[in-house]
């Protein structure tokens, strides 16, 4: 890694071309998009990496799966139901997995814990509460509180990976600007920033420094603007975050806008 960023390579942009004609077809209409559509592998499928199960910047057929289901268009009720079902069975793949794991978080495995490992949880909460709104089961919106109370504490080293919520909150990312550690002219994190978290692959030198080869998975972070590997920050985390807090913004208010019933937790 140079300074400054990293590789992003991505040797299958089939994804990418079904999102972007599932976005096309929603706005257009036209057949060809459709035609496209039709075509992908992504369409149908309910595999991990069309409906959401490791969604991220280089598996991205999950968000055209998402905007076909919620965006009225022209697959009709049949089609939007298909394409509902897709993510229905991605969230219950999350649910099982958040009744196996200790703190309730949805990492399918020890090695689920890779650079950006909190991006995985918080898109997690994206499909979970995607589908409660599909179908209004509390155990979905359940496993989305379960996605944000691991964020903010309910975890091995009762952190909170975002900055100024909770009581040890995220205070030194690795940023140019939220580096008040190398400047103290300079700002700590501000509200809602969010740290990509634990990495059990210690791919930064300074979290390899603190000798904390061997670490649990999940404690295998450092607070500190060099950690590159385990506090960096960006905006396709910040993004499913926002969308999160305002699921449960939403839910907690009710249809009406009032507060409504919280989620019966098991």
């Amino acid at each position: 890694m140079g300074v400054g960023g990293g590789a992003y390579g991505d040797g299958d942009l089939s994804d990418e071309l079904y999102w972007a004609a599932a976005e096309l077809f929603i706005t257009t209409g036209k057949s060809a998009y459709k035609d496209e559509l039709l075509r992908s592998r992504f369409h149908k499928s309910q595999a991990q990496d069309a409906t959401g199960g490791n969604m991220g910047w280089d598996h991205v057929a999950a968000l055209g799966k998402i905007s076909l289901s919620e965006i009225p268009n022209a697959l009709g009720e049949a089609g939007i139901a298909e394409q509902r079902q897709g993510i229905i069975a991605a969230a219950n793949r999350f649910v099982a997995t958040l009744d196996k794991r200790g703190y309730r978080v949805p990492a399918s495995s020890d090695s689920s814990y890779i650079w950006g490992s909190n991006a995985g949880v918080m898109n997690a909460a994206l499909v979970l509460g995607t589908a409660y709104f599909f179908t209004k089961d509390v155990k979905y919106a359940n496993g989305a509180i379960d996605c944000m109370d691991y964020l903010l504490g309910r975890n091995p080293l009762a952190h909170s990976y975002v900055g100024r919520y909770g009581t040890d909150f995220l205070r030194n990312p690795h940023h140019r600007v939220w580096a008040h550690q190398k400047d103290a002219k300079l700002p700590e994190a501000p509200p809602g920033a969010v740290s990509g978290g634990p990495n059990s692959m210690l791919q930064d030198p300074t979290i390899r420094k603190l000798g904390m080869s061997g670490c649990p998975p999940q404690t295998c972070y450092v607070d500190h603007v060099e950690s590159y590997s385990t506090n960096e920050v960006a905006i396709n985390w910040n993004a499913p975050l926002a969308w999160d807090a305002a699921f449960l913004d939403d839910l907690a208010r009710g249809p009406s806008g009032d507060p409504g019933p919280a989620p019966k937790t098991p």
